[in-house]
């Protein structure tokens, strides 16, 4: 299985990830990495980040059996990233948050 923790998936470098995957997946089954998914249908993935059945339908490409057959393994690697990005939002916002000019302001709006 393919494993990867939360640290290892930057965000600019979620589209690769899905390629090294996809070619994992291709030399397992002994098919070309384009017959698993093109690379389209994985940038699309990158893009729109679905992280469940029904959001990983909606992406070009893929049908219900290339779900069952691959999109859980690629659902998880997605749903590791968005993980990534939801804290590293949560902590640029926290930081902003800090900000004095920002909590003045904050301040007048409450009164």
């Amino acid at each position: 299985m393919w494993n990867l923790s939360e640290k290892e998936i930057p965000k600019s470098n979620i589209f690769e990830v899905l390629r090294q995957l996809r070619k994992k997946i291709a030399t397992e089954e002994g098919l070309p990495p384009y017959i698993i998914f093109h690379d389209s249908t994985l940038l699309e993935m990158a893009d729109l980040l679905p992280t469940n059945r029904l959001e990983m339908m909606v992406i070009s490409g893929m049908s219900n059996i290339k779900y069952s057959k691959y999109g859980h393994r690629f659902e998880k690697i997605l749903q590791d990233h968005s993980k990534v990005i939801g804290e590293e939002i949560k902590n640029k916002l926290d930081a902003f948050i800090q900000d004095e000019k920002i909590k003045e302001y904050i301040q007048e709006l409450k009164n």
